[in-house]
């Protein structure tokens, strides 16, 4: 399976479950890079890498050709959905997140080619490092991976521990 393919299978799914079990959705970057590259670095390519940019305080995944950042959107959004998505009792429901999703993932693409300048703007923003990432093991255990029921057991599997090593990382500072 292609990975744009796979991006935009498992997209509204991914985001949906991070919403609903993040408190801080959708400023979980790096929880959700760390997520998204241990899973691609096993599955497609293990030249994909958590990227941290200090200065911009984001992380996403990325190899030599391709970014994927699923929560890119959060520098586009608007006071009053931020307010909505950092509603503890999360009640968007899931068409209208998917509504929400979809006008402002158009602003920052999932996956984004390294010519084009979006993949670029974020790739030479400063001094970029690579995270460790820390739901491989789980992500090796995945069956059907290229399936949305395979990647979101994964997600379901690793969700808890990754965002605690990343958390205790100290990338969220």
């Amino acid at each position: 399976m292609e990975i744009l393919e796979f991006c935009k299978l498992i997209q509204k799914e991914y985001l949906f479950y991070l919403y609903k079990h993040k408190i801080v959705f959708p400023y979980c970057c790096h929880t959700s890079a760390n997520l998204i590259a241990s899973y691609f670095h096993v599955h497609f390519d293990e030249k994909y890498e958590h990227k941290v940019c200090e200065k911009r305080r984001h992380g996403w995944a990325a190899n030599n050709d391709q970014m994927i950042d699923f929560t890119g959107f959060q520098f586009f959004i608007s006071d009053a959905i931020e307010e909505q998505f950092r509603n503890q009792a999360k009640n968007i429901k899931r068409d209208e997140f998917v509504e929400i999703i979809d006008l402002y993932t158009s602003m920052s693409p999932i996956l984004c080619e390294q010519s084009t300048e979006h993949f670029n703007s974020f790739n030479n923003f400063g001094s970029i490092t690579n995270s460790e990432l820390y739901g491989i093991e789980i992500a090796k255990q995945t069956n059907d991976p290229f399936t949305l029921g395979g990647f979101m057991n994964y997600v379901e599997q690793a969700l808890e521990l990754v965002d605690e090593k990343v958390v205790k990382s100290g990338l969220y500072r």
